[in-house]
């Protein structure tokens, strides 16, 4: 593959998880978010989280357009730093806290970002 498939690859996966995250994650974890009886500093911070995420799912599809558009591979590395954060924090912290990937397997979604990032940026 080359390094422009890669990262369109990245690019148009990252918009997906962007999608089902709006799309799911607002139906199945915001609305409920909402409307648990929580402390006000609670339910706001994660109201604001759920919202950094969706902002930084979008950036990293971004990244890697930008890197595409532009043909400037740095941009593909911050898009694939982010994916491999989303990685590090998604697949470390379930088994840390005893959880389930069954139920919270976010941080697998972004292994094939992460990696296609990679595998593009040994290309260039």
């Amino acid at each position: 593959m080359t390094q422009l498939i890669l990262f369109a690859a990245c690019a148009l996966l990252s918009f997906a998880w962007f999608l089902v995250h709006l799309l799911m994650g607002g139906k199945e974890v915001a609305r409920p978010l909402l409307a648990a009886d929580l402390p006000d500093i609670v339910l706001q911070t994660l109201y604001l989280c759920w919202h950094f995420t969706s902002a930084s799912i979008a950036a990293m599809a971004a990244f890697f357009a930008m890197a595409i558009w532009f043909g400037t591979p740095p941009y593909a590395v911050a898009g694939t730093l982010l994916a491999a954060a989303f990685v590090l924090v998604g697949v470390v912290i379930a088994p840390l806290k005893g959880w389930r990937y069954r139920t919270i397997p976010q941080g697998w979604l972004f292994v094939p970002i992460a990696a296609m990032g990679v595998a593009g940026l040994m290309l260039g």
